[in-house]
Order: C-alpha cells, then structure tokens, then sequence
C-alpha cells in the first residue's frame, strides 16, 4: 500500500470515530432528536455583538467582472462566471485565507496550538494568506452563516459542477489538465512540490482562464454535494466531495477531473474551501 493509501485509509478511518463521536455526543445532549452540529443553533451573544460592530465593506450591485469586499479590514475578491449549463455566479478568486477566517469568526482555533497526526513529520500551514484548513463542513456553514449575516449577500459552498466549470476556465476554458495550464508546477502547490511538509501562501502560482487561484492543489476544497461512490455506503458517515487535491496529493489527485470524498465532520491541514456568491 502507497503512501497516499495508507493515509487516505486513516482519514477515512478518522472520519468513521468522528461521524460516531459526534452521534454519541449530540444524541446525549438532546436525546431523539440529533441536530447536525454548529448549524441550526442560535447565535451566541457574542455573536451578535461582533455582527453589531463588524466593519464591513461590500459593492452596491453584483453586475462588474469581479467584485471586492471587506471585512474588518480584510480584503478579498469574487470572480464572475459567466454560466454555460450552470447558471452566473462568482466564484472566491482564493481559497478562504486564514486572514479572512479571523476577520469573520474572531479567531483560528489552531492558531496557538496546531494539531497533527501522530507520526508524521512537522507541517507548515499557518499563516495569514495560507488556506484556512482543519475546518469541517459544518464549520463552513458558521462561517458562511456568518459572512450572510455581516454583508447581507449570499454566500454559500459550491456545487460540484459549479467548481468544474470554474475549474475548467468556464467559457474561457483550455481544456488544461489542470486548472490553467497542463504543466502542475506552473499552477499548484503539491507533494511533488512541496515534500509534503503543508500548503503556501494563496496566489503564489499562476491563475487559470478566469483568474482564480490554486483551484488545482493547495488545499482540497469542499463543495455542497454528497459523495455517493458505493464504498462509502456502509458507513454511518455523510461524505462530502472534495475538489482539487492538496498539497499533500500526487499529480493525479489535483486533475481538474478529480475528486474526492471525506466525511464531513471530519477536518485535516489538507482540506479547506472556497465561496461562491449568488447572483440575485
């Protein structure tokens, strides 16, 4: 078994005890009727106060190329994509930085005490332009939840073919291998490039044909649809699908074509996502 086998068996095996700890957890607390976690909760008050003085800067129309918002004081850009078989939307020129994340929810969790797995060597992840990750796909949704809140747009995960056709280059679209070009190293930060050892800054490799970064490597992205392969099917775990491989993946695993699944209570330094804005 290679190296990326053996790893993928232990995520998978991680999700498994997480999908079971958090059913045990939250079957306790409310009994029969188990909520996903960090979804369908009220808002903490001090929530609502960071909502009452957030400084939010947003565009008065969705109708430019791309669009720039601000958050306290952070900055990021949303790439219009034009639809053909989807409908318009604008797709996160990034992925979530870790800058934005703090911006949004006040703090990155694994900013002071960085987590890892038993065994393997130290990894760099951290950093204010590196791709939030160790982030679930419920955490997703508070923080999306939240940026909702703050702007009063609506922003939300991908789905699966939303991030393709980005991924693609839309009607731009070169039919590269992988986003933007057919050579990975001119596009995407991955194993044969960075040793394994975590992902980089954002848009340190070239753009694809709409000028959306690391959309092959970096980190995998999760996106809104189910992941419904028939091995997945005996578990008690939800899988997600996850687009773009990471880092951590091999040249195959970052094919704009390619795609994943993980359970989606679990997290990992090689996962994080990306947003897409509605055109209302």
């Amino acid at each position: 078994m290679n190296r990326r086998s053996r790893m993928k068996t232990k995520r998978i095996f991680i999700s498994y005890l997480l999908a079971i700890g958090t059913i045990m957890m939250v079957t306790a607390l409310v009994g029969c009727d188990p909520k996903k976690p960090g979804v369908e909760e009220k808002p903490e008050e001090q929530d609502s106060l960071w909502l009452a003085t957030a400084k939010v800067t947003k565009p008065e129309e969705l109708a430019e190329s791309q669009l720039t918002f601000t958050v306290n004081e952070v900055t990021f850009t949303m790439i219009r994509v034009e639809g053909d078989g989807v409908t318009t939307f604008y797709m996160g020129e990034t992925e979530v930085t870790q800058a934005l994340w703090k911006a949004v929810m006040g703090k990155v969790d694994f900013e002071t005490n960085p987590p890892h797995f038993e065994g393997v060597p130290e990894r760099d992840y951290i950093g204010p332009q590196r791709p939030m990750c160790f982030v679930n796909w419920y955490a997703c949704q508070q923080f999306i939840n939240r940026l909702n809140e703050a702007t009063g747009y609506t922003f939300r995960l991908p789905t699966d073919a939303e991030w393709e056709f980005a991924a693609k280059g839309g009607k731009s679209s070169k039919d590269y291998t992988y986003s933007g070009s057919n050579d990975i190293d001119e596009v995407a930060w991955y194993d044969g490039n960075t040793g394994g050892k975590g992902s980089r800054d954002v848009k340190t490799k070239a753009p694809n044909e709409l000028g959306l970064y690391d959309m092959s490597g970096n980190v995998s992205e999760w996106v809104s649809d189910e992941w419904d392969d028939a091995y997945y099917t005996d578990t008690p775990v939800t899988f997600r699908i996850v687009r773009g491989g990471s880092w951590f993946d091999q040249e195959e695993e970052c094919r704009v074509s390619s795609r994943d699944g993980e359970g989606e209570e679990a997290s990992f330094d090689s996962v994080g996502f990306r947003l897409v804005l509605e055109v209302q």
